[in-house]
């Protein structure tokens, strides 16, 4: 029950900030898709169920706080494919792996933003795209770390318990 409360309480949060504070920025961060990298870290450092009811849930609780201004099939068709690549090309728990999964991941979600006729970046897409990339690298490498050093501090506080 309290792991439900904090992964819809995760969820919630990260789409109020991506939706309120990303968007009061301007341009290149405007457009940053912290759901989905917040998603990616899911995906890649619990059950794959999580990461899966992540992307599942996702497009329902931006349309409950009104923001639903992409397609929101992209989401469920990312857990699909989320799922395959988890289970055949990339290993958890490893820096690589989540680099590879999270660049592999937005790529996959701008086609399909732009395979629905959703374009998110204006003029020079490719520079745009370029910038993006380099920013979910970087929030994926912060996440990486924050997540190493919370799970290690918990095994470390489980183990004191027992001692």
């Amino acid at each position: 029950m309290r792991n439900s409360l904090i992964f819809l309480f995760t969820m919630i949060l990260s789409v109020i900030v991506e939706y309120t504070v990303f968007h009061s920025f301007f341009y290149p961060i405007l457009i940053f898709p912290l759901s989905l990298v917040v998603g990616i870290l899911i995906f890649h450092f619990f059950p794959l169920f999580y990461g899966i009811l992540w992307f599942l849930l996702l497009p329902i609780c931006i349309s409950v706080f009104g923001h639903s201004h992409e397609p929101l099939i992209i989401y469920p068709a990312i857990a699909v494919l989320g799922y395959i690549l988890m289970k055949r090309s990339f290993t958890r728990h490893s820096l690589s792996g989540l680099l590879g999964l999270g660049i592999s991941i937005f790529t996959i979600y701008t086609l399909l933003q732009i395979a629905f006729g959703y374009n998110q970046f204006q003029e020079n897409p490719i520079q745009n795209f370029s910038k993006m990339v380099v920013l979910v690298i970087f929030s994926l490498f912060i996440g990486y770390l924050a997540l190493q050093q919370i799970i290690s501090g918990n095994k470390r506080h489980t183990l004191n318990q027992f001692s």
